[in-house]
């Protein structure tokens, strides 16, 4: 236990292993801190506690571990870390035992950390990071969260990097921790970031059974043909799915029969995919007079009722691809 304990030199840990509970309460170190490479068996505290540097790169916590209130003064380091159960980065604001001796004691500085660098971290329990305020760079590079990451009321600093963070927590109660963090993003004009936790806020509404199914299916619509607006190659290749598909539907409808199977020759199947794109380039061309096809011999009615849905099939998969063009133009 090292609770209260003040080290006015540089603290080297590297690579030290605890056992059993680890309590840095209320402690303070006013140099250089050094726990690159440690792992905790048991629960981690270091609550309020002070760092001028904090350098937890590559350290692994088999239990909880929490740094409420503590007090990064030149900024937290835990690139490579590994969190398997509830992280606290958070701060309450509440004074503890001795915040009166730590000098200029501040909850609204306090709760500043200058720089974060998390890249490559695995955090694979809840993570929080409560009513921070971020002044300098934040790097969440490559980072893979098991759960729903937590910033409320915190300040997002306008260098916050996500590139290619894993998000694996998908449940109803996660849409409002994306939601926090579809705002923030917003606030820095961070657009990508801030469409990429759109969609994962609108996954997680989707599994809200309260939500009725027309718009469950609907965003599940949404996120198939374009990942919420994300990417503007998924409707031309959703776009071709469907003109193949219809192609050969009428190629069946087209074809004579020989037994339990239908006779496609390649000429119907050439004329078929001919009259799948017309009919997606002009929609509903279908219903005009003299439209029929010479090469269909079948009932007119089906036909024109397959085309049809084609037709709303191709006008919603274009209308889509609109809205991720402008989307994306939109963002940057």
């Amino acid at each position: 236990m090292f609770i209260e304990t003040e080290f006015r030199q540089r603290v080297d840990f590297l690579g030290s292993l605890f056992h059993g509970i680890t309590n840095f309460d209320s402690a303070k170190f006013r140099e250089w801190t050094d726990f690159e490479g440690t792992e905790y068996y048991g629960a981690a505290f270091f609550r309020n506690t002070f760092f001028k540097y904090a350098l937890f790169g590559k350290s692994k916590f088999n239990e909880s571990v929490t740094f409420e209130d503590a007090v990064f003064k030149n900024g937290l380091t835990i690139r490579e870390a590994e969190f398997n159960n509830h992280a606290d980065f958070g701060f309450s604001g509440h004074t503890h035992r001795n915040a009166e001796k730590i000098e200029n004691y501040d909850n609204q500085r306090n709760n500043c950390i200058s720089f974060l660098n998390a890249s490559n971290a695995v955090f694979k329990s809840k993570v929080t990071f409560h009513d921070r305020n971020f002044t300098a760079w934040v790097d969440f590079s490559n980072c893979i969260f098991h759960k729903a990451p937590q910033f409320f009321g915190s300040i997002l600093h306008h260098d916050t990097n996500f590139e290619k963070a894993t998000f694996l927590g998908i449940s109803s109660t996660s849409a409002r921790m994306y939601r926090v963090l579809k705002q923030s993003m917003g606030n820095i004009l961070a657009h990508r970031e801030e469409a990429m936790f759109y969609a994962l806020e609108q996954k997680c509404i989707r599994k809200n059974r309260n939500v009725s199914p027309s718009i469950r299916f609907f965003s599940w619509l949404y996120e198939k043909t374009s990942n919420y607006g994300q990417s503007v190659s998924r409707p031309f290749y959703v776009g071709f799915i469907v003109i193949l598909t219809f192609t050969l539907i009428y190629s069946i409808l087209g074809a004579r029969w020989s037994g339990l199977l239908p006779s496609i020759s390649w000429s119907l199947f050439v004329n078929s995919l001919l009259f799948t794109i017309k009919q997606s380039v002009s929609p509903f061309r279908v219903w005009l007079e003299g439209s029929t096809p010479a090469w269909y011999q079948g009932d007119l009615q089906l036909l024109q009722f397959i085309a049809t849905i084609q037709s709303l099939l191709i006008l919603s998969i274009f209308t889509v691809f609109l809205l991720a063009l402008r989307w994306n133009f939109k963002r940057g």
